[in-house]
């Protein structure tokens, strides 16, 4: 992830939420979050929603996947202007 991070420096901001704080839970249960998902990446809109692929999945993501999806679906998202 931090390799994507330096790519889309100043595009797309990151944020890294530690689950065991107590004051994340509130977004933790926005995104649809579990604690046992580890690790949970899930591509959020400006306003806080989950974003969705042309399909309407929702950009969300559980355990270790490559990184490549993760781009992938950022350059979806930022060609449709997101």
């Amino acid at each position: 992830m931090h390799g994507l991070e330096d790519k889309y420096e100043g595009v797309v901001p990151f944020s890294f939420l530690n689950i065991d704080d107590p004051g994340t839970t509130e977004i933790q249960n926005a995104i649809g979050y579990a604690r046992q998902w580890r690790p949970f990446i899930v591509i959020l809109g400006p306003d806080g929603e989950v974003l969705t692929d042309p399909q309407g999945e929702p950009y969300r993501w559980i355990g270790v996947i490559p990184g490549e999806w993760v781009d992938d679906a950022l350059i979806e998202v930022l060609s449709r202007g997101g």
